[in-house]
């Protein structure tokens, strides 16, 4: 794996998965920290180490690495593995996490928002889901939570925020007090 850049990844994966055995825990553990692609595409560490060693240790250094590097679109793909291979690591908080450097609105859907199972999507997790989030997540987001106060909070937090406002929610008047 020292030599995934060279365009043989997809060999070397086949190799650990020919040869699980002679590859443990610790192994996927490392190569998550410091492998280019271990985190990204079809071929993602998740897709491919054995079930046993997906569990909630292993999927916070995945996130620890996410957030690390939280530029949205990038390194994403581990996520979705995890949840169609062993959904049950996935905790609230990780879901809020992964509102805040995954997920987006592309070609109209958001699939970070329809995996996200309803008991997890709290207003703190939507308010996540808007940080820093240059596509139209909003647009998904229900009225009872679009509220003014959110909206100056997620303005206040940043002004990059605007990013992945609604119409509607450009719109909506506020009113100022003192200045």
């Amino acid at each position: 794996f020292l030599h995934e850049l060279s365009g043989i990844y997809e060999d070397m994966v086949e190799y650990v998965k020919v040869h699980s055995s002679k590859f443990d825990k610790q192994f996927f553990k490392d190569h998550i920290a410091t492998g280019c692609y271990s985190l990204e595409f079809q071929l993602n560490d998740f897709e491919y180490m054995p079930l046993e060693f997906i569990d909630e240790e292993m999927v916070a250094c995945a996130m620890f690495r996410t957030v690390d590097l939280c530029s949205r679109g990038d390194r994403d793909d581990w996520f979705y593995s995890v949840y169609r291979r062993k959904p049950e690591v996935l905790t609230q908080e990780l879901y809020t996490l992964g509102a805040r450097c995954i997920a987006e609105k592309r070609h109209g859907e958001n699939e970070f928002l329809h995996i996200t199972p309803k008991e997890y999507r709290t207003p703190e997790f939507y308010f996540a889901l808007c940080l820093e989030n240059s596509t139209p997540v909003m647009e998904d987001i229900p009225e009872s939570i679009l509220t003014t106060k959110f909206l100056v909070d997620l303005l206040n937090d940043s002004t990059k925020n605007i990013q992945c406002f609604s119409e509607v929610a450009l719109e909506r008047e506020a009113p100022m007090m003192g200045r």
